[in-house]
């Protein structure tokens, strides 16, 4: 093989290496032309979620005030709001003298804290 004939070779084969580069280069811009339109919808979406996201938490908030003075209406106006409030005094009274000592804490709870009390009946039926 002559040096004429392996300069020839080189050159066909940069030539085809060119001709590779260019039909690379354009496939990378079609994918950055795809990319760009994706991105850019993407960030279209995000910017929709983001409202929906602002409207969804005024709308919570707005059920959430609304749930709150429903409650608060109906406890105040409930038939039964004296009676749930004597036995919540009751209970809160209970707990808070009565449970001190210990004798009324074993009739309170007998069969927990009796543990040294074998076979004992506590009002359970059989």
């Amino acid at each position: 093989m002559s040096e004429t004939n392996l300069q020839q070779e080189i050159l066909d084969s940069l030539q085809d290496l060119k001709v590779s580069h260019a039909e690379v280069a354009a496939e990378l811009k079609g994918i950055v032309a795809r990319l760009d339109k994706v991105n850019g919808s993407v960030g279209r979406h995000e910017d929709k979620l983001g409202l929906l996201q602002l409207e969804l938490a005024n709308r919570a908030a707005i059920v959430k005030a609304a749930l709150t003075d429903d409650h608060t209406v109906h406890r105040m106006n409930c038939p039964r709001r004296v009676r749930v409030e004597a036995l919540e005094a009751f209970v809160i009274g209970y707990h808070g003298h009565e449970l001190r000592n210990a004798d009324s804490i074993r009739s309170f709870i007998p069969g927990i804290l009796m543990k040294d009390v074998k076979n004992q009946d506590y009002g359970v039926r059989r």
